[in-house]
């Protein structure tokens, strides 16, 4: 009889088990149900030609007569851009900066009082290598008989590092990838007085 005692006082209740394991295996369903979206995108349709137009528009061997033309752009001297963004990139983290950026330029004054809060004074910016050079946009401006100027609006990938020296760390160096959108104005040729 003291065995089978000691056999029940050992034993735990089966009903703990029963419950424990019921838990554990919800807890791995919820893990494993697929979550649902927040909101649902709407679709809009693709307008297309007609069915006479997209007839109209086949040719007897059966392709399409559509053109796709390549938009282009005036030539702008890769080594003149280049020039810009490194004249521009020396004075980084100077007085001068902000005179570098567009009055279009989104938070120009916050970029600058972010820089002089948290960028060490003698630190500078230089470029290590340009991955590519794309022009986005032209357009011609002036005025009749008055001056005449192309503005390219130009993307500039950039390899730079960030180097300055800490008293406590020592020389610090840091790499990375920038892209900036030079807006050049070129005088044309001929124009004006």
């Amino acid at each position: 009889m003291t065995a089978m005692k000691h056999r029940r006082t050992c034993q735990k209740p089966r009903w703990i088990v029963l419950v424990a394991g019921t838990a554990l295996l919800g807890l791995v369903l919820a893990a494993a149900a697929p979550t649902e979206a927040g909101q649902f995108r709407s679709s809009k349709r693709i307008g297309g030609p007609s069915a006479g137009t997209a007839n109209s528009a086949v040719k007897k061997g059966g392709a399409p007569s559509f053109k796709v033309t390549k938009q282009q752009f005036a030539p702008i001297d890769r080594r003149q851009i280049e020039t810009m963004v490194r004249k521009t990139l020396e004075k980084w983290n100077t007085p001068e900066f902000p005179a570098t950026l567009n009055e279009l330029f989104p938070d120009k004054d916050k970029v600058v009082e972010t820089q002089n809060q948290y960028i060490p004074k003698d630190a500078r910016l230089r470029v290590l290598s340009f991955q590519s050079v794309q022009t986005l946009s032209q357009n011609l401006e002036g005025t009749p008989g008055g001056d005449g100027f192309l503005v390219s609006k130009i993307s500039v990938t950039v390899k730079t590092q960030m180097e300055y020296s800490s008293a406590s760390l020592g020389f610090k160096k840091f790499e990375g990838r920038n892209e900036l959108i030079l807006n050049v104005r070129q005088k044309l040729a001929g124009s004006g007085s």
